[in-house]
């Protein structure tokens, strides 16, 4: 069998082109994540050949191949963290650089996948300011290449030799369902695991299996098909990887099976040269667009292109050739050295203006206003649980527990409060969230935790936090009408309706207490804060143009014909009549442009808690002392 084969290498340029295209605009290539699939099965298939043909040749070293692994692998690896790590000395917050620390190491220890699996969605908005995301497909593959030769010689040794092949099958079969299974669950966790991607590099196995020696048409135009088909019926609201990442993956097996892509295509030299450069242009390109988002730059343009081609071509003609042991060794220590040192100095603070180096309390005022409270569960905050007020809606709600136990603890006044969030949900009788078109059961049951609150404490007055807006996510829970294709009027329409269902479930004697959603922070203060004093950082204002939030204009109309229903304006006093506070002091108003920082919550605790009657009057009289 040939060492090098040009249709797999036509593979890699377009796995390699899709995800590019795909992370540039996502909107010019829906399915573009595909890439990361193909280059699975491929994976499976390179791994599967040199286990089984060196193992028949009784060739086969385990530590050789490790060692081939790690000469493959980590040059460029390392150098796109070193490029990372330099580059963001200059931009990042001591807060963030520490974050990125975390992450190199994580990339390194090829453990990146569990990190991000913990901490984010691979389609999330955030995701643009994780500079090492892309890594874990990386660690994925390393965790394959660490279990999958174990697993063959131990097949081989202790089994008969025709059961190798079975037992294969059984994996692929297992580890496809258990995705299909846990998608259904935890899309999040299907995305990043070995344990719902394993079956698709063990379909490399079937491709190494069953290659044909002869070119078979037949099975490339199939091939073509099922990867038309998948570049236009997939996109990222599907679960992934699911049912429909058979398309591609086995598109893929029949690609490699066939050996009949035409030379015209494989061995052309644009093809080629992507093929080739793949990797390099794999790990070179994420960074690189981060750093452009960083900027606010516009990624699809010339400089961009020409900067990726030239990083890339440099790191796979010069730095994949460095495959010396001992140069990956000693770069990997000092790589890991230095990433530690950059922990422990926390994200090495003294790189930013003095003024603007924070000690560990005041980095806690940063950190988002509800940080350290429970979420998804009953919380108490009060004494002997003598509850006043009954306090629940989404992380627009809890970021005020913050600056309400601070204000608390300083003034010596009881909350008496009970509480219950539910994050990205907007807790109603009637609506639930989905989630890439799968319910959010949590968010469906959230509502009946309240009302059991509500049936256990009847004296209790009701506070409403939210962020109120929940167009794309959610619907009705009984059927599925599409809120997207509403205007704002008729959204706020079955607002009401949800606000009235909520007086007339929990009972219509007691208090409402709405709180409106600030002016959001233009200008990501908390970030320009920590960045102050570095080499391309920006003067901070520490406002924002006053723009009307619609939303707020919506419940301070609907408490006007309600009875017993308040509305809390929490822009009122950060906003006069043109701008809107985002930055006190030293400190920011807001965590992420949007939720109260720690800071911020305490900033606006009394203005909230002196609308709350039970505790304002406790909390007027302690000032008044």
């Amino acid at each position: 069998m040939k060492t090098f084969r040009s249709d797999i290498n036509a593979l890699r340029a377009l796995a390699v082109i899709s995800v590019i295209i795909f992370h540039i605009s996502p909107m010019t290539l829906k399915a573009g994540f595909i890439g990361v699939d193909i280059f699975f099965v491929i994976s499976g298939f390179l791994m599967s050949r040199i286990i089984f043909m060196r193992s028949e040749e009784g060739r086969f070293n385990l530590k050789e191949f490790y060692l081939a692994r790690i000469q493959r692998i980590c040059p460029s690896l390392l150098f796109t963290v070193f490029l990372v790590l330099f580059v963001c000395f200059f931009l990042l917050s001591p807060k963030d650089y520490k974050q990125l620390s975390i992450d190199s190491i994580s990339s390194l220890s090829f453990v990146s996948n569990i990190v991000y699996w913990k901490t984010s969605g691979y389609f999330d908005t955030a995701s643009l300011s994780k500079w090492l995301l892309h890594t874990w497909s990386l660690s994925v593959e390393w965790q394959f290449y660490l279990f999958y030769p174990l697993l063959i010689l131990g097949v081989i040794k202790f089994t008969p030799k025709n059961k190798v092949h079975s037992v294969i099958c059984f994996l692929v079969l297992f580890s496809f369902v258990v995705n299909l299974i846990v998608s259904e669950l935890f899309p999040t966790t299907t995305y990043y695991l070995i344990t719902t991607r394993a079956w698709e590099m063990l379909l490399g196995y079937m491709a190494y299996k069953y290659s044909l020696k002869e070119n078979n048409n037949a099975l490339l135009i199939t091939a073509i098909i099922l990867f038309l088909i998948s570049y236009v019926i997939i996109d990222k609201s599907l679960l992934w990887p699911g049912y429909f990442a058979i398309l591609p993956t086995i598109a893929t097996v029949f690609v490699i099976i066939s050996s009949s892509v035409p030379k015209k295509i494989s061995e052309n030299k644009i093809v080629d040269y992507l093929g080739k450069s793949s990797y390099s242009l794999y790990l070179i390109h994420w960074p690189l667009l981060v750093f452009y988002n960083f900027f606010l730059f516009e990624p699809v343009s010339w400089h961009f292109i020409l900067s990726l081609l030239a990083i890339s071509h440099f790191s796979y003609s010069v730095v994949e050739k460095k495959r010396s042991l001992k140069f990956i060794s000693i770069s990997y220590f000092i790589l890991i050295s230095f990433a530690v040192f950059i922990y422990l100095t926390n994200g090495i603070y003294n790189r930013v203006e003095s003024t603007y180096q924070y000690n560990q309390d005041e980095e806690m005022l940063f950190k988002y206003g509800g940080d350290g409270f429970p979420s998804s569960q009953v919380n108490y905050l009060a004494k002997d649980r003598s509850v006043d007020y009954i306090f629940f809606g989404d992380s627009y709600a809890q970021q005020y527990l913050g600056g309400f136990v601070d204000k608390a603890k300083q003034e010596g006044i009881s909350l008496n409060l009970v509480t219950y969030f539910d994050h990205g949900c907007l807790v109603s009788p009637s609506l639930t969230r989905f989630n890439q078109g799968v319910e959010d059961t949590d968010c469906t049951d959230s509502f009946s935790k309240v009302e059991q609150l509500a049936a256990q404490y009847p004296l209790a007055d009701i506070i409403i936090g939210s962020m109120w807006t929940y167009q794309t996510s959610h619907k009705y829970k009984s059927n599925n009408m599409d809120f997207n294709k509403l205007s704002n009027d008729e959204y706020f329409d079955i607002l009401s309706g949800q606000l009235d269902e909520i007086k007339s479930m929990l009972g219509k004697d007691r208090k409402y207490y709405l709180i409106g959603v600030p002016v959001r922070d233009s200008n990501h203060s908390a970030q320009c804060l920590g960045e102050s004093g570095l080499f391309f950082s920006k003067e901070c204002k520490n406002s924002t143009p006053l723009k009307q939030v619609e939303v707020n204009s919506f419940l301070n109309d609907y408490v006007a014909h309600q009875k017993n229903v308040y509305f809390i304006d929490v822009a009122d006093p950060l906003c006069d009549d043109v701008v809107c506070k985002t930055i006190e002091g030293r400190f920011p108003i807001f965590s992420d442009g949007h939720h109260l920082s720690r800071f911020g919550s305490a900033y606006l605790a009394p203005y909230v808690l002196s609308h709350l009657p039970k505790i304002a009057g406790e909390y007027e009289s302690t000032l008044s002392h």
